[in-house]
């Protein structure tokens, strides 16, 4: 519906608002720039090295929100794009050569949520990323191997260790999941990193089924200070 509506009534730009277009050649370009890495500080233990392309703020924090929580799907290939971009730098740092597999393990959403939006965006970036990799030549399948298995309270605002202590033990892998990426290189994706306590949560819980991950891609970092959150800026699962 919000596609055909789309069609009939053409939105201004997703990011800044100051295009009759979804979204306007500068914010566009935005997310068309080089990934690298943004550790945040301080890094929870084990943390994947997260690649992002932009800072979560401004019109990209504007877009990443629209395709999230508005049904802005529109913009679904040029965030597809951008974390295409941002996992061929993960997997570049990873030492992967054009004959490696690459397994993209999407952060699932709270089933709450899930229902909330009616789809996953997350995984839905993941398939999206995955078409233009292997249109580059890397080989790449999404493999959704993680799940929710308690609930969590509301992060925003909370400290880098409040954050750890609130996602320990919220995701679980799957029991075959080592069977399932064997011989691929495997990279977590999610949108956005703010402390990396949900990327290193979502590593815990593949370390615990046998899959060791050294990377991630996200679409975006967070930019913090003072070791706390931005409050508002983003909610961690």
């Amino acid at each position: 519906m919000r596609a055909l509506l789309d069609l009939l009534f053409p939105a201004t730009c997703v990011g800044c608002g100051s295009a009759e277009e979804v979204l306007c050649a500068e914010c566009t370009g935005l997310l068309c720039a080089p990934a690298r890495p943004r550790l945040p500080t301080p890094a929870p233990p084990l943390l994947p090295m997260p690649y992002a392309v932009a800072d979560y703020a401004g019109a990209v924090r504007a877009v990443v929100l629209g395709y999230k929580e508005h049904e802005q799907v529109a913009v679904t290939g040029v965030l597809g794009h951008a974390m295409a971009t941002a996992v061929a730098a993960a997997a570049g740092s990873a030492r992967v050569t054009p004959s490696t597999r690459v397994a993209l393990v999407p952060v699932p959403s709270a089933p709450a949520a899930r229902r909330r939006r009616g789809f996953d965006p997350v995984q839905r970036l993941a398939r999206a990323a995955r078409a233009t990799l292997q249109s580059r030549g890397i080989g790449a399948e999404v493999v959704p191997l993680l799940s929710h298995v308690r609930a969590v309270r509301d992060s925003a605002g909370l400290s880098s260790s409040q954050r750890a202590e609130n996602l320990l033990g919220a995701f679980a892998a799957r029991a075959d999941a080592s069977r399932r990426v064997a011989g691929q290189t495997v990279i977590v994706v999610d949108d956005v990193v703010t402390t990396g306590a949900t990327l290193a949560e979502a590593a815990r819980a593949l370390r615990c089924v046998g899959v060791i991950t050294t990377t991630s891609a996200v679409l975006a970092a967070t930019v913090r200070s003072s070791g706390l959150a931005q409050k508002g800026l983003h909610k961690e699962r």
